[in-house]
């Protein structure tokens, strides 16, 4: 039976560039230290860094941050060069190859929220929308918690298209179906998104007690 990964190693000829780079610039702390190895905490897992006279690089080791900025910043500050351009990866990933300047690549890499995506979520729409309707949708859902985002999304797509008359959803139909999608007794919650979005609650008195 295994209980997960407990440490994995490193190869390299200089231990104290080592340290300044995984220390100083990433911030990760010395766990242990001797004459020829560090032993650093490297979040889930632990990492051994060991100088030897003749390092065998190794490639494909990922670090999960938590927020690529800092990290940007903290490698500026140390002049740390990274041969590919930094960008949102496909999914929801944003990360950067690089070197610890000892042949040791690895991929470092934040998890991204649907805040950080270039574009929105698209609605799982079943009929024709507007652009002007889901681009209302968009900024209504935009205002609901992140850990509750994707459950909204798909009430109120669901409620404003049973809304829809000819199969064609417009902006009318998302500020109704948006108030119907949640649950009657917190209804009170999106009078404020609602106003934000140019819209007065008074006047979807009906729907805010369907």
């Amino acid at each position: 039976m295994f209980y997960g990964v407990s440490h994995f190693v490193l190869e390299v000829s200089d231990l104290g560039r080592a340290k300044a780079y995984y220390c100083d610039v990433l911030e990760m702390e010395i766990k242990e230290e001797s004459k020829d190895q560090l032993i650093l905490d490297a979040g889930t897992t632990d990492l051994y860094i060991i100088e030897k006279e003749d390092p065998q690089p190794r490639s494909g080791i990922c670090f999960q941050v938590g927020e690529m900025p800092w990290l940007l910043e903290r490698l500026a500050q140390a002049n740390v060069e990274f041969p590919e351009t930094v960008k949102p990866a496909e999914g929801e990933r944003w990360e950067i190859l690089m070197t610890d300047g000892q042949g040791n690549q690895m991929i470092l890499w934040q998890k991204l929220g649907e805040d950080d995506w270039a574009n929105p979520v698209p609605l799982p729409a079943e009929i024709e929308w507007t652009e002007e309707a889901e681009e209302l949708m968009q900024g209504l859902l935009k205002r609901v918690p992140a850990l509750f985002r994707d459950l909204a999304r798909k009430k109120a797509v669901a409620e404003t298209e049973l809304l829809a008359e000819n199969n064609r959803v417009i902006k009318e139909h998302v500020v109704r179906g948006y108030i119907r999608a949640n649950p009657r007794i917190t209804r009170f919650r999106v009078k404020k998104p609602i106003r934000e979005m140019g819209y007065n609650p008074e006047d979807y008195a009906e729907d805010f007690n369907y």
